[in-house]
């Protein structure tokens, strides 16, 4: 496919999200949205510096079409596994701007407080059983790319999966639930618990010497602010949110890249940014299957260790290796392990799949009417969206919390309604 027929794609795409999703902060139209720029407009920016358009290149743009193709008919079909919710979705989202937050008075509520302060003393014991703060001060200290890296790679791990997942997903969720509470009642609990688990959470992600966990985190809170107001992004409220990313992601970039000047920085973004995501996509599809086989499968790790043999490796670590970085990861967004499977069968199967799944977490969280829970889901699910853009599906469903974080407030809401019912029944005994 060439770039004009993309283009035409893209304009569809573009139609639909105007018309269909409309401009609004909710799951679906976020990752169409950051698709559109990433991977529509940042697309011809990456083909713009390419020498020559290959076959490669025809390879990948088809695949970005039936990408989109795909995820509008993976949105469509869960509008129609929803049913009742997703009609609820949109009745909530027409009176949602002139709605105030529910079921937050005067009373106080134990469980979230009391929840915010133990995932702050979790965080707090970690990162000082870690010895973050000497971390911190070599990172800060480090006068060139070399010596931030090798901090990065000797000490931005935890060791612990359940940790990393709790301070990727569980923690923002339930500190921008207390930001919510806060906002709509002003209680100073309210206001000292959240402030002290942001306080964790902002310390914790910038232990990771990674540029983008404590800026995205504190997005996330923008975001749960807007939402307490308005669910469609106002102008001025964009262009802010995008100044702030841009100036904080700018901040972190010249603390790992301390000898490159202003000029570079921009440069760098914009390269990291439009380039870097395509290229590596474009490198997934340049060693499959022109010089390894689709792996039927055997790139998910589950499927490998159950029926393959040999060592796991993942996809993005060889495409790193053919190309001369062996000890690196190429990350490619979610098609890119659909295509090392099953080609253009699993890039179809697979954005369906991420469309139904967006739409049925939307619908899921609107199901709780505009209240804390439903604005600190939609806000914390701005990881999982990049995760989509940056890794697997399967890894951004969990690992993200796209799929994990509704799962778990699931079984908690089946949780409190079974004791509800035992306490009923136990008082009219």
């Amino acid at each position: 496919m060439n770039l004009p027929t993309y283009m035409a794609v893209l304009g569809a795409a573009l139609l639909y999200i105007v018309a269909r999703e409309r401009i609004r902060i909710t799951i679906s139209a976020t990752l169409l949205i950051m698709l559109w720029v990433l991977y529509g407009v940042g697309y011809f920016y990456f083909a713009s510096g390419a020498d020559e358009w290959t076959h490669v290149s025809d390879r990948l743009t088809l695949a970005l079409a039936v990408m989109w193709v795909s995820l509008v008919a993976g949105m469509e079909l869960g509008r129609v596994v929803a049913g009742r919710a997703a009609v609820y979705q949109l009745a909530v989202v027409r009176i949602w701007d002139f709605s105030s937050v529910e079921g937050h008075g005067r009373r106080l509520e134990l469980f979230p407080l009391v929840v915010a302060w133990a995932i702050a003393a979790i965080l707090i014991a970690v990162f000082l059983a870690l010895d973050r703060p000497a971390h911190i001060s070599q990172f800060l200290a480090a006068s060139n790319e070399l010596e931030t890296s090798d901090l990065r790679l000797n000490y931005s791990a935890t060791g612990s999966y359940a940790f990393d997942v709790l301070l990727a997903v569980f923690a923002p969720f339930v500190c921008c639930y207390l930001f919510v509470m806060w906002l709509s009642r002003r209680g100073l609990i309210d206001g000292l618990t959240f402030l002290a688990l942001a306080v964790s959470i902002t310390l914790s992600e910038f232990a990771t010497l990674h540029k983008l966990p404590w800026v995205l985190f504190l997005l996330q809170l923008l975001i749960a602010h807007r939402l307490v107001r308005s669910i469609t992004p106002k102008v001025w409220h964009t262009v802010l949110a995008i100044g702030f990313a841009i100036g904080a992601v700018g901040i972190a970039a010249s603390l790992a890249l301390p000898e490159i000047d202003l000029q570079g920085i921009a440069s760098y973004l914009l390269y990291r940014s439009a380039y870097v995501t395509n290229e590596g996509l474009y490198q997934t599809f340049y060693v499959y299957p022109d010089f390894l086989p689709h792996t039927n499968g055997y790139n998910i790790g589950l499927i490998q260790s159950v029926f393959g043999r040999g060592h796991y490796e993942p996809a993005q670590s060889v495409v790193a290796a053919f190309f001369g970085a062996p000890d690196a990861t190429f990350n490619a967004m979610f098609i890119a392990d659909a295509w090392v499977d099953f080609g253009f069968a699993g890039v179809a199967f697979m954005s369906v799949v991420v469309g139904l799944v967006v739409k049925l977490c939307d619908c899921f969280y609107f199901s709780f009417g505009k209240s804390a829970a439903c604005i600190a889901g939609l806000s914390t699910a701005l990881y999982g969206v990049l995760e989509l853009l940056s890794t697997a599906a399967p890894t951004a469903f969990l690992s993200g919390g796209l799929v994990l974080l509704p799962a778990t407030l699931m079984f908690l809401r089946i949780v409190r309604d079974l004791l509800s019912r035992t306490s009923n029944t136990l008082s009219a005994a």
